[in-house]
């Protein structure tokens, strides 16, 4: 809400509650990692089994929230809990590395795509070692012959990683999949949207659910990296907008509309011959900066 609208009430009214959620995982006032991580989804409907474990999964998602709840802080003006909280994030980084990075920090220690997608997606992966894990990753992926092995959680980061990393060709790849498990697969199975499952219509029991965000979430990977609308880059409530568009040749031509608070943005490009041609559409008065990765 703050970032697409500018809300920031809504962080000050919810901030209490975050402090207590903070706290009630605190396990003693030495801690750095928590380690009585007890029983977690963890990487959910996982398709191959690969999974980090709860502790490692766990120590992931308590480093983000620290680090987002100090974010937070800062834009509302609680520089206390800013700072306290920056210093324990920063704490849990180091041990976590200390702990998880191996093979001279080209991997980490869960050894599959979600045990490097987490850390390099959350900013828990040292800078000078981005460059060498995103490397790790694709291999995991050629492993799978070019097949996510990620479930609920990966899978939403999966794409922005890669093409962070400079990996669009491998996104590519695996957006074209249609074998299981890919997002082809579950549109082949008959599904109208995508579903919890990677198993799509095919899911024996159908207690899943049959239009799902965890999957589902690669729709804003359109937005964002094909159709170049960067939310997190842009001002609060987009009243500065910043395009980065990922142009895929063999995609051919693309197109992405908002209706954000202030009107319409859109995207477009297409390719004439081997030359791509971008253009785009703000509100009176918004400001627009254009990045083109290439």
């Amino acid at each position: 809400l703050y970032r697409f609208y500018g809300d920031k009430e809504i962080l000050r009214v919810r901030f209490a509650e975050m402090v207590k959620l903070v706290e009630k995982r605190i396990e003693s006032p030495d801690m750095v990692l928590p380690t009585n991580n007890g029983w977690q989804y963890c990487d959910w409907l996982n398709p191959t089994g690969e999974n980090p474990s709860t502790v490692f999964f766990g120590g992931c998602w308590y480093y983000h929230m620290l680090d987002r709840v100090s974010e937070i802080a800062d834009i509302i003006g609680e520089t206390e809990k800013r700072d306290e909280y920056r210093k324990m994030a920063d704490a849990v980084r180091d041990e976590f590395n200390r702990i998880n990075l191996v093979d001279n920090g080209t991997d980490y220690s869960a050894r599959n795509q979600c045990g490097i997608v987490l850390p390099l997606a959350f900013g828990i992966a040292p800078e000078e070692n981005r460059e060498a894990l995103a490397k790790t990753l694709v291999e995991y992926i050629k492993k799978a012959d070019y097949h996510v092995t990620t479930g609920f959680v990966g899978s939403r980061y999966l794409p922005e990683v890669l093409a962070d990393c400079g990996y669009k060709d491998v996104v590519y790849k695996l957006l074209m999949q249609k074998t299981f498990p890919s997002w082809g697969f579950i549109l082949d199975t008959g599904a109208t949207a995508i579903t919890e499952s990677w198993w799509g219509h095919n899911d024996e029991d159908r207690s899943l659910g049959m239009c799902h965000f965890s999957l589902g979430a690669v729709s804003g990977w359109f937005y964002e990296y094909l159709g170049g609308i960067r939310i997190n880059d842009s001002a609060p409530g987009l009243t500065e907008v910043v395009f980065k568009p990922y142009m895929i040749k063999e995609i051919g031509n693309f197109a992405v509309t908002y209706q954000s608070q202030l009107g319409e943005i859109s995207t477009e490009w297409h390719f004439e011959g081997d030359k791509p041609v971008f253009s785009y559409k703000v509100p009176e008065g918004v400001k627009a900066t254009v990045i083109i990765p290439e």
